[in-house]
């Protein structure tokens, strides 16, 4: 039987390639965002705990719950939204999948760490000092998550561009 994946923000630049490669790797793959384009992503308000908790429980059940929906950057949907948004989201998951026994992957960043001009490389020990509000939201995030998710797994990717998605470059 094939593993069944959920992807928030599938929609999204991260969202969508993990949607592609998952979906070669033959797992049954399903999204929420905040539009739908096919008959596997539901379109959903994440802010509004109510309609989340709704829709996670109109799924049977899922292995795998990757959350990588997420205010990134002034360019987002939610424009008029601070990056607060990305602790109100994450937390509506949590208590929608309070009762769900599967494996959450929380998608942070490395902004976690503080976004000081580096010369160094990042380790996983060095201590979290997140300078703007998205690394304090995904500090934030990871915090809630460990007091909320026994089988969680966090990320913390480094900026993710493409020739087609340029905007994180700068950093």
């Amino acid at each position: 039987m094939k593993k069944k994946i959920l992807i928030t923000g599938i929609n999204g630049y991260i969202g969508n390639s993990l949607n592609k490669f998952l979906l070669i790797k033959g797992f049954d793959v399903w999204g929420i965002d905040k539009k739908s384009y096919n008959n596997k992503t539901i379109k959903i308000n994440l802010l509004n705990y109510k309609e989340t908790k709704k829709c996670i429980k109109s799924f049977s059940s899922f292995d795998v719950i990757i959350h990588t929906a997420a205010i990134a950057h002034k360019n987002s949907f939610f424009k008029n939204k601070k990056h607060n948004t990305n602790i109100i989201i994450t937390q509506n998951i949590i208590n929608s999948i309070k009762n769900i026994n599967c494996h959450f992957i929380f998608l942070s960043s490395i902004s976690v760490y503080g976004e000081d001009k580096r010369k160094s490389p990042v380790r996983t020990k060095d201590l979290l000092l997140p300078s703007s509000s998205y690394g304090k939201s995904k500090k934030k995030c990871e915090e809630i998550l460990k007091n909320s998710i026994k089988n969680c797994d966090i990320l913390r990717l480094s900026p993710v561009y493409s020739s087609s998605n340029l905007i994180d470059i700068k950093k």
